[in-house]
């Protein structure tokens, strides 16, 4: 820091300048006052910063309150701050699998938070029943949009408005003539199945047999609805197939794993994996039965 000091020298008529170096550094911070408390401006920034979320988190509770009190009455795991009840869902895909079929089978009717999301999980057919007649229940919630890079926008993700327009033009369609035409490709995919299972017989190993049952349905899906011979049955190296199977992963792991609900953080996970095109090669194919 450097002071400089201008003196007139009235005797000489002549002004002298003095400069002086000081070394010393000292701490500088502008002091506020409020109410009489003098506070500095570092100070001042952190109790906004912490009023803030206080008034934030007021008001996140009190439009909760709708759910806590529904929740109140309700059986389920322990809900932590801000993460829910997401710790029952850390670990490998198997793990987590099989924490929710302890978590379920405990409960009746069962609670579940996620993050802020609350859930009801229900599994006795006669509640199924209420919830599948009520026009109050068509809204899908939010976790329906992580399956709209898979999907688009058609039945299984689409908002009311749309669906209920997309049903009345899609209904007329699965008639019994129409369905019977079918049978011939329900037949041929069904025969492969059956010779593809005989190759697990006499195997000590388990095996999942949800692969096979995957690849059926697409197989079926794909002759039938857009005239396409996918054949993944026999083909076990198809890149569609492989894409499906790891997207499906993908957006259902996104389910469980709140940190990668925003659209920013996942893209930015899937580049990390790896996974960045992995939605081109899935739409690659029904692009080109399409075009």
């Amino acid at each position: 820091m450097v002071f400089k000091f201008l003196r007139n020298l009235s005797k000489t008529g002549k002004f002298a300048i003095f400069n002086m170096e000081v070394s010393q550094e000292f701490p500088v911070s502008t002091k506020h006052s409020a109410g009489g408390i003098r506070m500095t401006s570092t100070e001042l920034t952190g109790y906004a910063v912490i009023s803030f979320i206080v008034v934030l988190w007021c008001y996140f509770k009190w439009k909760q309150r709708p759910f806590e009190r529904v929740a109140s009455k309700m059986t389920g795991p322990p809900s932590y701050p801000i993460i829910g009840s997401g710790f029952e869902f850390i670990g490998t895909p198997q793990q987590v699998m099989d924490s929710v079929f302890k978590l379920f089978n405990g409960y009746e009717p069962r609670r579940l938070w996620l993050t802020s999301y609350f859930f009801v999980t229900i599994s006795k057919p006669e509640d199924l029943q209420i919830i599948l007649n009520s026009s109050k229940a068509l809204d899908k919630s939010q976790f329906y949009n992580f399956f709209k890079n898979t999907v688009g926008e058609g039945l299984f993700s689409a908002p009311v408005h749309k669906w209920r327009k997309h049903r009345r033009l899609i209904t007329p369609v699965f008639n019994a003539n129409l369905l019977d035409q079918f049978f011939p490709v329900f037949n041929e995919k069904n025969r492969i199945l059956i010779e593809n299972l005989k190759k697990e017989l006499g195997k000590t190993q388990p095996f999942d047999l949800l692969d096979y049952i995957m690849k059926i349905n697409l197989d079926i899906i794909c002759q039938t609805a857009m005239g396409y011979n996918l054949d993944s049955q026999s083909n076990n190296e198809s890149e569609f197939t492989e894409a499906l199977t790891k997207v499906s992963e993908l957006d259902s792991m996104r389910i469980y794993k709140p940190w990668l609900y925003p659209d920013v953080i996942f893209s930015i996970y899937r580049k990390f994996m790896g996974l960045q095109n992995i939605y081109k090669m899935l739409h690659k194919l029904p692009n080109q039965v399409i075009l």
